[in-house]
């Protein structure tokens, strides 16, 4: 069984995602919708502190992204689409199709939320509040006229956003657009294509489907381990026992690979397609990158501890009297090693760095002082 050591293993995954050499998927937009079909998706988050998550994905890969090209293939080419994948993603809308047993169970999950809360008086109100949503469409919940909800013990309670949340999950709305976190609906068949909305489920059964998303998964990240982690978030890759279960049936295939990381007790799987690069070595040069907090690179919290002997977590949501480092830090990427993070200046308009603590052992040098400055002026022009 091939065996890496911990550094070939970082370089695989820093190469496989395009870190170390920007436009290595292509200089346009060609090049992120290339990028996009191979890793599947990247997660959205609607904070824009310096950017939202997802641009700074793409900022960290490309050159020519500016701050309107992620809504253009979104929400004006409609080349991607936003739905739900590990957690909210984007991804490419000609993978629609494949996720309509992702979307039945989100339906499914809405149905629970609108009991959970208490809000099922909602349901006398679907039909009028589609109605007047056709009047208004594109909109949102704020748009209607409806109040709120006569009980509500969690959640939206305004009548007009629950509906359409509903609707949206039963696939009568989709996303037309967003302003900021707000969501801007439209009728489901003017934003996908006919031949994407109508098409059949491409999946016989279950068992075809959790492997065809085990495997996207897997491309999602470059490679992956097989305990439970962050990177198996989502419906049906929770589910360990169905997981496991198409590991085994894609390896038995060919379609997966399995490996050994040196100084590491887990197992670990790769495409197959990939293997070749995964087993030819790669020389890295020194470049610096700043990652996004939910970064496909570090997805899995855990495996990058493993890979990368950094320790990081996203403490937006924590009080403040229980962060260790900042509100919205970011990761520094240089070579093959995360060697700090920093959190941005939020009392400014532009872009300023109000704290960096570098990782134990570091000590910036020369050359890594001009990388990363060259890195803060191009993210200085990249935020506007």
């Amino acid at each position: 069984m091939l065996t890496l050591s911990k550094t070939q293993a970082r370089r695989f995954l820093i190469r496989y995602h395009g870190l170390d050499k920007l436009n290595t998927h292509g200089k346009n937009n060609r090049g992120i919708l290339r990028y996009l079909q191979k890793v599947g998706s990247i997660q959205y988050d609607p904070l824009n502190i310096v950017g939202r998550n997802p641009e700074i994905v793409l900022f960290s890969r490309f050159s020519h992204i500016d701050r309107t090209t992620l809504d253009q293939l979104l929400y004006k080419d409609r080349l991607l689409v936003d739905g739900y994948d590990k957690e909210v993603c984007i991804y490419p809308m000609s993978q629609y199709p494949y996720f309509k047993r992702v979307r039945q169970h989100f339906a499914h999950y809405n149905e629970l939320a609108i009991k959970y809360r208490h809000q099922e008086e909602v349901y006398t109100y679907i039909d009028d509040v589609f109605d007047e949503f056709k009047e208004k469409a594109p909109c949102s919940g704020k748009d209607l006229s409806f109040s709120a909800l006569n009980k509500s013990d969690w959640g939206n309670s305004r009548i007009a956003s629950v509906a359409l949340d509903y609707l949206y999950a039963h696939e009568r709305l989709g996303i037309h657009s967003r302003n900021g976190a707000m969501k801007i609906y439209d009728c489901i068949e003017k934003l996908i294509p006919s031949s994407y909305l109508l098409s059949e489920d491409p999946f016989e059964d279950d068992l075809s489907f959790i492997e065809w998303y085990t495997l996207r998964r897997i491309n999602s990240i470059g490679f992956y381990w097989d305990r439970s982690g962050q990177g198996w978030q989502g419906l049906h890759l929770s589910n360990s026992t169905a997981r496991k279960a198409a590991i085994r049936s894609l390896c038995e295939k060919g379609k997966l690979t399995e490996f050994r990381i040196s100084d590491s007790k887990y197992h670990y799987y790769v495409a197959t397609e990939h293997l070749k690069q995964l087993e030819t070595p790669i020389r890295l040069s020194p470049f610096v990158r700043f990652i996004a907090p939910l970064d496909n690179l570090i997805w899995d919290r855990q495996l990058i501890q493993e890979l990368f002997d950094f320790e990081y977590r996203w403490e937006v949501y924590k009080p403040v009297k229980d962060r260790q480092f900042g509100y919205y830090v970011l990761p520094i990427l240089y070579k093959d090693h995360l060697v700090g993070r920093f959190d941005p200046d939020r009392s400014t308009s532009h872009f300023e760095i109000d704290q960096i603590w570098w990782e134990e052992g570091f000590i910036p040098n020369p050359n890594f002082n001009d990388l990363f400055e060259k890195e803060k002026e191009r993210f200085s022009q990249f935020l506007g």
